[in-house]
């Protein structure tokens, strides 16, 4: 999960210095759900498709196509590279690592 954040994070802090801060809230927050759809299809093999994201956190606010469109144009920002260097991750994967041992999950 960490792991997942941090590319997501790296992710959508490219996308604001590319856009220079120009995205609205409720736009900011949809995309920030895409970037971890993304970084979580990068990053897992079974990862959850599309469709789930869509029923599961988007609901009748978009539709899949809206959402198929929007991936692409996320990917096409960064070129279809999702690669990261570990110095851009290890920052932000320690800090959150860090959060989610003092703040451990409770399952049950």
């Amino acid at each position: 999960l960490c792991m997942t954040l941090s590319h997501a994070c790296v992710y959508a802090r490219d996308l604001a210095r590319a856009r220079q801060g120009s995205i609205k809230a409720k736009e900011g927050g949809n995309i920030i759900v895409l970037l971890l759809f993304i970084a979580d299809s990068y990053l897992q093999d079974g990862a959850a498709p599309l469709r789930r994201w869509h029923s599961r956190v988007f609901g009748k606010s978009y539709g899949i196509k809206t959402l198929n469109l929007a991936v692409v144009n996320l990917l096409r920002s960064r070129n279809y590279s999702l690669r990261l260097e570990h110095s851009e991750l290890n920052a932000i994967y320690m800090s959150l690592l860090a959060v989610s041992w003092e703040f451990p999950l409770r399952i049950g």
